[in-house]
């Protein structure tokens, strides 16, 4: 059954668990299939036996759209299939789902598997290369409290009204942002 944000179970501590946003469009549907396929099934063969590879899911609108409906029914069957999708209270349609989204799979990470001793956040059109991620858990192991990640620094903020990542000069009034990680993945 598929993880729910208030009825889930404690997972065991993974060392490394993937936590990837998705959301249910028939393309994100194929990249799960092909995630499945291709290097988290290494998960269970080549590496160690403690990674999890979780896909999180929004909510979609309530319409009368019949493709929405399969969408979301098709979702619904993935996950008793694969047992690896988190639905979150998340709307997809919502212009911040990235952004609440990574918020909601932290707090969901934290409330149901928080021994987990390394957490890797990114999206479903992201290769990741478990063998080089698990020497670097090997490596860091017994460091805290870290986050790694493309980061950027001297950012100026986006001005432009109506910009999509426009932030007023009442938001924020400096000339540079703070650092911080580039997404897709940290």
């Amino acid at each position: 059954s598929n993880h729910d944000d208030e009825g889930s179970h404690k997972l065991a501590s993974p060392k490394v668990l993937y936590l990837i946003i998705s959301n249910h469009t028939r393309m994100e549907a194929a990249m799960r299939e092909s995630i499945r396929s291709t290097w988290s099934t290494d998960v269970n063969k080549t590496l160690s036996d403690n990674h999890k590879v979780l896909f999180f899911v929004g909510r979609t609108k309530t319409s009368e759209n019949n493709r929405d409906n399969e969408y979301n029914a098709k979702v619904v069957e993935e996950a008793k299939i694969y047992n690896d999708i988190v639905k979150t209270d998340i709307e997809e349609f919502d212009t911040q789902y990235y952004m609440k989204q990574t918020f909601s799979m932290l707090s969901w990470m934290y409330k149901y598997c928080e021994l987990a001793r390394f957490v890797v956040k990114t999206t479903s059109n992201t290769y990741v290369n478990l063998e080089t991620l698990e020497k670097f858990a090997e490596q860091e192991m017994f460091a805290a409290n870290r986050i790694y990640g493309s980061i950027l620094k001297r950012m100026m903020p986006d001005r432009q009204i109506g910009g999509i990542h426009q932030i007023s000069e009442e938001e924020w009034p400096w000339d540079y942002l703070p650092p911080f990680l580039k997404d897709p993945t940290f």
